[in-house]
């Protein structure tokens, strides 16, 4: 769903990587293309929260099953899989390689002015999925290689409704993003660390995971 950016004379596009040490907004590139080398087992990023509801609208008519964006208390939930530390696998951001595609010595060797953990998971952009160790609840990447949408509306948080749902609204400026991706820094990488984006944006970092209503 290419919905033009406000503030780009109309134009379709993502805030991309543009080459060197340079990201901007870039009008004509996508989930299709980003600026940089991706597999088909990559998560797909570039995605708007409007374009994933584009698509669930599609795979839901597709497939006759109800699939939908996770509420972000489900998502810190399946992100935290019963940890009650900082960090989804423990107290030390620099222990993150084992688990998640973040910013980090790889990063630094192309973005020298970065703020990165000290380990180094092989990775400058997105990887391929599956390929760290799985949370508590055997999910992979929940933290890392892709921030993920969220169906909520972005507000001070409250924890989220009593049953867990999404927190919506009539007009809905920012839509909430969870989970750090392979653009994060340390500090952005705590279970509980979140922040919106209009729906209408496609970033380099931002892509989305399913949650199916049975």
């Amino acid at each position: 769903k290419n919905t033009p950016m406000p503030g780009h004379d109309g134009a379709g596009g993502c805030f991309s990587y543009k080459g060197g040490t340079h990201f901007g907004w870039k009008a004509g590139t996508s989930w299709k293309d980003t600026g940089f080398a991706q597999g088909e087992d990559h998560p797909v990023v570039c995605v708007s929260w409007n374009d994933a509801q584009a698509y669930i609208e599609w795979l839901n008519r597709e497939t006759g099953k109800r699939y939908r964006l996770p509420s972000e208390a489900e998502q810190e939930y399946a992100n935290r899989a019963g940890s009650r530390t900082a960090y989804a696998w423990g107290t030390d951001a620099n222990q993150a390689c084992a688990y998640a595609n973040v910013s980090d010595a790889s990063t630094k060797s192309r973005f020298s002015a970065w703020s990165t953990v000290s380990c180094d998971d092989g990775a400058v952009f997105t990887k391929a999925v599956g390929g760290y160790q799985a949370n508590g609840f055997g999910l992979f990447d929940t933290i890392g290689n892709a921030v993920e949408w969220s169906a909520d509306c972005y507000a001070a948080y409250a924890g989220g409704t009593r049953d867990s749902g999404a927190v919506d609204a009539t007009t809905c400026d920012l839509r909430v993003l969870r989970g750090a991706g392979w653009y994060d820094v340390p500090a952005e990488l705590r279970v509980a660390y979140r922040f919106g984006l209009a729906p209408v944006f496609r970033f380099i970092n931002s892509g989305f995971r399913l949650a199916e209503d049975l």
